[in-house]
């Protein structure tokens, strides 16, 4: 009896954390981090560049931004602890910007 108990309780911890580690797996991807996202705006801007929709003077404007943002994200990793609400909160507002920048500049005419 004591035998089924302890296989019983450890199947059922082994399902649980093997449920646990699929949902993180699956949040994650669903929220890409930081860097992921840098990456996808700089692929977005070089194609910009490449159809002449994006001027040199936005390019520097853009990438100053994105580096900006690279800094914020790399100081909130090399403290130790975890960024507050409010530090989130900035560093999402901040990539909306950057975002919202990057679209205005695709959507202008070809020169």
């Amino acid at each position: 009896m004591l035998k089924r108990i302890v296989l019983l309780t450890t199947l059922a911890l082994g399902l649980a954390a093997a449920t646990a580690a699929a949902q993180t797996a699956a949040d994650a991807a669903a929220r890409p981090g930081a860097q992921r996202l840098l990456r996808n705006f700089q692929a977005r801007v070089q194609r910009g560049v490449r159809s002449g929709r994006i001027t040199p003077d936005e390019l520097t404007r853009l990438r100053t931004q994105a580096q900006a943002l690279r800094d914020r994200v790399r100081t909130l990793r090399q403290r130790g602890t975890p960024p507050t609400l409010e530090e989130r909160r900035q560093v999402r507002q901040d990539a909306r910007r950057l975002n919202r920048d990057i679209v205005m500049a695709n959507r202008r005419r070809a020169r």
